[in-house]
Order: C-alpha cells, then sequence, then structure tokens
C-alpha cells in the first residue's frame, strides 16, 4: 500500500519519480538512502533498505518512500512502496504510466495539497482526499473512497452523466476554505466525518429521467431561468419538479415570474430601480456590466413603453449570448428526474422499505404518466403479498412507527404516532397515511441520494 501526499498543486500521482534519474546526480549515499539532484532546483530524498552504489549510482537495494523538494519546500512525499533498483533501471526506459501502475496498484492513500489538485486511482481500493481547495478526484480499478473532512449535511452532492456517458459527483462544502469543490468521477464512496456515502449507480439513470442537451427541452428552460435569474443551477427537486410542470402546460414567462417573486429572487432583485435590475441582469446572464446603450435602451422599456421586469429578463435569459454560456453544462448533460419516477420510487421505499425494481418502477411510473394516481399505487401495494408479509399482521402503531422509518427515516414521534394511530383505528385507510409520508418534504429530503441523485435499483 502506497501513501501520496501533496504538498503544492498535483496531478497525483502521475509523477515519473525513476524517470528523473536519467539526468539525477546522487549524494548522501548510505545503505538506508540517497539524494537525487535532478536539477537546480529539484531534489529527492528517498530512503530504503540494503542500498548499494557503483560509480555514484544506485544499483541494489529497495526504496520504500520518497520526497520530492521543489526549491527548497517538499512538492510530494510517498511511502509504503517496494521497488527495487533493478527495478529502478527497468522504469527508466519506460512510461511514468508504468511506474504508477506498479507504485500505485493496491490500496493506496492518495492526499492532495491546499490547493486545486487532480489525484488519480491507479487500481485497488484506494482512498483519496483533496483537502482544500477544488480538486477533481478520478477513480480506477476496485472500490475508491473520497474523504471528506465535515459532517454528510456540511456538503451538497449532485451529478450528471458527462459527455462519455460517465457519472460525475460534484461534492460542495458549505465551509469552502475547509474541502471546496471536488468533482468526482468512477468513485464509489464518499465518506464523511459521521458515515459513508455509496456513489455507486449503474447505467440505470435513463429509469428514473432523461439528460436534457439544449436548452429548448422543458429541463433545459428549468436550468436556464435559475441560472439566469437566481444566479445558480436548480437543485435536483427544483428541477425535477419545475420540468415536469413544463410538461404539464407551465411556460418559462410563468416560471420565471415565480422565481423573480420568489423570496431568493427578492433578495436579488427586489428592491432594485428599474436601471439596476437592468443591470443585475447582465450581471447574472451575461456575466459583465452593461454597456451604456444597452442599459438606456432597456431601462426605458421598462419605464416607458410598459414592459414587464418577466419579459426582459426572458429576453435575457434565454439570449444567443446566455445560453452559449450554458453549452458546457448541455455538453456534459444536465440530468432531470422524471417526478413519477421518484413518486414511485419513494412509495416504494415507504411500503416496501426497498428500491424499486425496474419493471415495477416503469410500470407504475407508465400509470401515473397515463392518469393513475399516486393513491392507486398504494393501494395495490398493499395487498401485494411483499407488503403482507412484512406489515399484514402490525397493530396500527406499529405500522404507524415503521412507516416513519421507511419514509422519513426515523421513528414517530409521539405526537405523530399517537395522531395517525388514531386515525388509522377510526378508518384511515393505511394507504392514504403512506402516501401523506412518502411525499412529504421530509422524505422527498431522506431520499434524494437513493432517487434524484443516486438511481437506486433492487
Amino acid at each position: 500500500m502506497t501513501t501520496f501526499i501533496c504538498f503544492e498543486p498535483a496531478d497525483a500521482p502521475t509523477l515519473d519519480l525513476y524517470g528523473y534519474y536519467k539526468t539525477a546526480t546522487y549524494t548522501n549515499q548510505t545503505a538506508t538512502g540517497f539524494t537525487a539532484v535532478v536539477d537546480a532546483n529539484t531534489r529527492i530524498d528517498l530512503t530504503g533498505s540494503d542500498l548499494a552504489y557503483q560509480s555514484g549510482f544506485p544499483i541494489s537495494g529497495t526504496t520504500t518512500s520518497a520526497t520530492v523538494f521543489k526549491n527548497g519546500s517538499a512538492a510530494y512525499a510517498m511511502s509504503g512502496f517496494a521497488i527495487t533498483m533493478e527495478q529502478a533501471a527497468i522504469y527508466m526506459s519506460q512510461s511514468p504510466v508504468t511506474v504508477n501502475k506498479s507504485v500505485f496498484a493496491g490500496a493506496d492513500t492518495i492526499v492532495g495539497s491546499a490547493f486545486n489538485d487532480v489525484l488519480d486511482a491507479w487500481g485497488g481500493d484506494d482512498t483519496l482526499t483533496g483537502g482544500a481547495g477544488n480538486d477533481t478526484v478520478l477513480g480506477s480499478e476496485g472500490r475508491d473512497t473520497a474523504v471528506f473532512s465535515g459532517n454528510r449535511s456540511d456538503y451538497t452532492i449532485s451529478s450528471h452523466v458527462g459527455a462519455n456517458g460517465q457519472i460525475e459527483f460534484t461534492v460542495v462544502d458549505a465551509n469552502a476554505a475547509r474541502d471546496g469543490t471536488d468533482t468526482l468521477r468512477g468513485v464509489e464512496v464518499a465518506k464523511f466525518a459521521d458515515g459513508s456515502f455509496d456513489l455507486t449507480v449503474a447505467p440505470q439513470a435513463s429509469s428514473f429521467g432523461h439528460v436534457a442537451t439544449t436548452v429548448s427541452s422543458a429541463g433545459g428552460q428549468v436550468y436556464a431561468l435559475y441560472e439566469g435569474l437566481l444566479g445558480r443551477a436548480p437543485d435536483a427537486g427544483g428541477l425535477e419538479y419545475w420540468a415536469d410542470r413544463f410538461d404539464h402546460g407551465t411556460s418559462a414567462r410563468d416560471l420565471g415570474q415565480l422565481l423573480l417573486s420568489s423570496p431568493e429572487g427578492q433578495t436579488r432583485t427586489g428592491g432594485l430601480s428599474s436601471g439596476d435590475f437592468v443591470n443585475q441582469l447582465y450581471q447574472t446572464t451575461l456575466g459583465r456590466p452593461a454597456d451604456g446603450g444597452g442599459l438606456a435602451y432597456w431601462t426605458d422599456q421598462i419605464d416607458n413603453h410598459g414592459a414587464q421586469r418577466i419579459d426582459v429578463a426572458n429576453s435575457f435569459v434565454f439570449s444567443a449570448e446566455h445560453v452559449s454560456s450554458l453549452q458546457s453544462a448541455f455538453d456534459a448533460g444536465v440530468f432531470v428526474a422524471d417526478k413519477q419516477a421518484a413518486d414511485v420510487a419513494r412509495l416504494y421505499y415507504t411500503m416496501l422499505s426497498r428500491a424499486p425494481d425496474a419493471g415495477g418502477l416503469q410500470y407504475w411510473a407508465n400509470q401515473l404518466d397515463q392518469g393513475g394516481s399516486i393513491s392507486d399505487l398504494a393501494k395495490a401495494f398493499l395487498g401485494t403479498p411483499e407488503n403482507v408479509s412484512k406489515y399484514g399482521g402490525m397493530q396500527n402503531g406499529d405500522y404507524v412507527d415503521a412507516l416513519y422509518v421507511n419514509a422519513l427515516g426515523r421513528p414517530a414521534d409521539t405526537d405523530g404516532k399517537g395522531y395517525w394511530t388514531d386515525l388509522l383505528n377510526h378508518g384511515t385507510s393505511r394507504a392514504d397515511l403512506a402516501v401523506l409520508l412518502s411525499d412529504s418534504a421530509e422524505s422527498h429530503s431522506v431520499h434524494l441520494n437513493q432517487i434524484e441523485l443516486g438511481w437506486h435499483l433492487a
């Protein structure tokens, strides 16, 4: 197991240690270590065992750690490997990749610097810690883990399908100075101070939604409106909900007005004069201050020609310049969860305590798309052998407890349990309780990482 620690910005562990030897001179030669002076600015201190030299060159023995110094300061440190000098001689004539695959073939630990790093896992079950800065963490063979120093609740995790079809995760620390914003590719686990989060997703995302690649789609319009009016990408739940509303008649103007009127929108533009409002639009959508002519024109349209702020705002949001600035996001792919599939999946978790199977998810989501109700689905679930086996013999109070745990991830509070147990005792259907808990805001939050961001299937 190799440990690789960075002290300066790094593309790690892409490091041709032994390639340096071709031009290095060697000093401080002992049986347990030596120094390779690469040039006036770079040296490598190596330690090992049974090292021997001939004509000033290390020819035998084993190296087990190396620290690279640049301009007198440690840049990288590696330990825990074992490379004989005979192997090193072979590596001198080969590429850095060969060295990396040999050194990092096991379960390795790779630690980034306080800057923006690229950390590569080469094989085995690796543990990668980006630390401060905005890092890119690349998994490979094995089950790789990205480590973060805070609790799970301190981070926002979002995901999308990259241009190559690979799922990418963005992990944003609320404390930006601590872990920054990291991009994860091919990483199976995100480990936080209070537990781990499974990032494993199969190519089953299509069961839960679709990827928007243009602004002309419903999801694309929602994405552009959030970016243009609120200055941020939509959260997964908001994107899911509003894309569905677009499919059922909501217009870009409707959503734009709602965003401008929201507390978040009012904080940004609510108290602004017409001129300041226009300048804010230039900054948010086009990334620059308004030019004099543009500012005068749009301010005059609002103040003297009856133009509504929402119509002016949407002119900016869907301008060629703003749409072009979003193209990199659409090229990578913006995943838009299907609301019907998400509703069905939450009911699976609530009533059956498991992820949906692909066939069941597709069938019931289609039923909702064709006018069926989630209540009908809940009633159907009540009669399934699986549900009857798990919950059919429970008393109402125990059933309330079970559904709270399934839907909300916690036991029922005393008042809630008493309230729902009484209603069930007086004729309320268990299906109605399941629907209410499943569709609650708390349930949406609890299951976000398994549904909208995780796409888990049984």
